[in-house]
């Protein structure tokens, strides 16, 4: 019975060995496989800033960059970060012309790291301190190969050209500096030439003597020039004012005659008007002393004949009265 009882219990240990403590461990390695494999993986994840070269390398060649690159790098790859930005230098150079007069030249140039090919990796070998942000080492050598240029330039040419022809300082310097500098991973972004002096006082004040003798002589002529432009345009005004003055005063004059002319019938209109009038007037007057002799002769007239008429009456009474008083004699005699 005992032993039965020890076979059961060993058999049940034997089974919850494998059916539970196994797969636990198991399940535990293996998240613990999964957390070391995710930490190493995070140790291979590469991500760069916006403003930073990222260079992948892999036995001493470059693999892979980038500006702001973000990828997984290989167990035994290097990983090499610069920044991604602009640096500007500024260079002088002194040298005498071919007419052995001392010229001194300053100018600037601008440049980046080359974007071509392996460029990246050229400028990360070969411009040393290129990590820091400030590389002095790159400046100072593309300063002296500039001054180096410039130099060359100037003793073969003429200190006229110099002055003048700035372009052309600039055009050797990047045509001699591109394809070196190329090499060191470097892109030359532009070159300019900012001052060409002359390092001879004297020599420089006799070059703006002639200069200023030219230019006084020019502006001599143009200002001639142009007071005899302003003395013909002055002219040709003044002809036509006189000419505007005459045709003004021609009009004024006709305009006058015509004024008085108009005036002149005018007063003879008025003279015939008036004329008209004083013998309308006179006729009138005449008219009026026949038509008032006439009224006169017509009231005399009809007087006399009042005169007359009242005559005839007082003797027709008269003789009515006469009569009938000689018949009332008679009458009275009859009685």
């Amino acid at each position: 019975m005992t032993e039965a009882t020890d076979g059961s219990t060993s058999s049940f240990v034997e089974v919850l060995i494998y059916n539970v403590a196994f797969p636990v461990a198991a399940i535990l390695a293996l998240q613990v496989a999964i957390s070391h494999i995710v930490a190493y993986a995070k140790t291979l994840w590469v991500e760069g800033k916006s403003h930073e070269w990222i260079l992948l390398m892999r036995n001493g060649e470059m693999v892979r960059a980038g500006v702001g690159l973000r990828c997984f790098r290989g167990p035994f790859d290097q990983v090499a970060r610069f920044p991604a930005k602009i640096y500007k230098v500024n260079f002088d150079a002194e040298q005498v012309t071919s007419e052995m007069q001392g010229v001194r030249v300053s100018g600037m140039l601008v440049w980046t790291v080359n974007r071509q090919g392996t460029g990246p990796f050229n400028a990360y070998k070969n411009l040393g301190d290129i990590s820091s942000g400030d590389p002095r080492a790159a400046n100072e050598s593309l300063i002296a190969e500039a001054a180096a240029v410039v130099r060359g330039c100037i003793a073969n040419s003429t200190i006229d050209v110099m002055i003048r022809d700035r372009n052309l300082l600039r055009d050797a310097i990047r045509k001699e500096m591109f394809e070196v500098v190329k090499g060191w991973g470097v892109w030359l972004e532009t070159i300019e030439i900012t001052d060409v002096k002359i390092c001879s006082q004297s020599l420089f004040k006799d070059l703006q003597t002639k200069y200023r003798e030219d230019m006084r002589q020019e502006a001599t002529l143009h200002k001639a020039e142009i007071q005899n432009e302003i003395d013909e345009e002055k002219n040709k005004n003044d002809i036509v004012v006189a000419e505007k003055q005459r045709d003004q005063k021609e009009q004024e004059k006709i305009y006058l005659q015509k004024i008085e002319l108009e005036k002149s019938e005018a007063r003879e209109q008025w003279m015939r008007d008036k004329a008209e009038i004083l013998k309308t007037k006179e006729e009138l007057s005449v008219q009026h002393k026949i038509k008032m002799q006439g009224l006169k002769q017509d009231l005399d007239r009809k007087v006399e004949e009042i005169d007359l008429q009242f005559t005839l009456e007082t003797d027709q009474s008269a003789i009515k009265n006469k009569i009938t008083a000689q018949k009332l004699v008679v009458e009275q005699n009859k009685t």
